[in-house]
């Protein structure tokens, strides 16, 4: 609810429940194949309470070690990247071939698909980039462990107690 509301939603209800349809979807076993890349800094926002963001990291960690479609993989804090995006994007690509692949972002005032393949090429060699310098799955979930462990310095405000000097 937090980061749906920092976001800006109109309808948080709305917001939670739309992705708490997303997960059934991984935990039922029909749902599509997903290759998953997270920049570590995106855990550190801040938009909750430190022992909720360390449930959620706990969380991510679990699902992407238990959900045998998922590749999970976390660019960790401080790792040099060939490219960036100013924004969160999905890649589909659908097992028709009547169906091209489209690249979709999500945002508060509305989401935003493109389809002309110049576009999603982009998109893909963009996610590409990233994945060459993201840990591979079985590191990522170690790596999501120790920074649970360690949130507190970097989500503590500076001058209190675990905060960052």
């Amino acid at each position: 609810r937090a980061v749906i509301t920092a976001a800006g939603a109109q309808n948080v209800e709305a917001g939670v429940e739309a992705r708490m349809r997303r997960q059934e979807v991984f935990a039922d076993g029909r749902g599509p194949r997903y290759d998953m890349i997270l920049d570590a800094r995106a855990l550190l926002l801040g938009v909750a309470p430190v022992d909720v963001i360390r449930a959620q990291i706990l969380a991510l960690a679990d699902r992407a070690d238990q959900i045998e479609r998922l590749d999970f993989r976390i660019i960790p804090l401080g790792q040099e990247a060939p490219v960036f995006s100013a924004v969160g994007f999905t890649v589909y690509e659908f097992r028709s071939a009547e169906s091209p692949p489209v690249a979709w972002i999500e945002a508060p005032a509305g989401d935003v698909y493109f389809s002309a393949p110049d576009d999603v090429a982009r998109h893909i060699d963009i996610f590409e980039g990233f994945r060459s310098v993201a840990l591979p799955p079985s590191d990522s979930v170690r790596y999501l462990h120790s920074l649970a462990g360690v949130i507190d310095r970097y989500l503590t405000a500076p001058g209190t107690e675990g905060g960052q000097p």
